[in-house]
């Protein structure tokens, strides 16, 4: 009788166990899908806040629509090379984009020319119209 009631104690502490390490499991799983979550979400606010707010020192202020969908598809691209090589499709969709957003960002740095800068509100008007 001893020997039943050992084996039935260790049977219901190994269902226990057993019980214990599925909901640990569980929660580890899901633990996992939030911090994933989380770790996504920080990097886009990251690329938005670089693309958006300068830097101390920095001479641009003004982002382009053009240039907030370079930086995400150039962000998108570096997840997927994260987990696997680029295709060559992609790494010329990478190339074009980063030569995008170089251009972008040269050049935006002359949006009015120099005839503007100095002009009369009067003729900025006439030209606007």
């Amino acid at each position: 009788m001893d020997n039943l009631d050992k084996s039935l104690q260790e049977l219901k502490s190994f269902a226990e166990l057993q019980s214990f390490s599925r909901d640990q499991h569980r929660t580890i799983v899901e633990l996992t899908k939030q911090l994933v979550a989380l770790q996504d979400e920080t990097q886009e606010l990251k690329l938005l806040l670089e693309g958006t707010v300068p830097l101390f020192g920095a001479e641009r202020i003004i982002v382009t629509n053009e240039e907030m969908i370079c930086l995400k598809q150039i962000e998108d691209l570096r997840k997927i090379s994260d987990m696997a090589v680029l295709t060559l499709d992609q790494t010329r969709q990478l190339d074009l984009l980063i030569k995008n957003l170089h251009s972008i960002r040269t050049n935006s740095k002359n949006i009015l020319p120099a005839s503007f800068k100095n002009a009369d509100d009067t003729k900025l008007l006439e030209l606007a119209k």
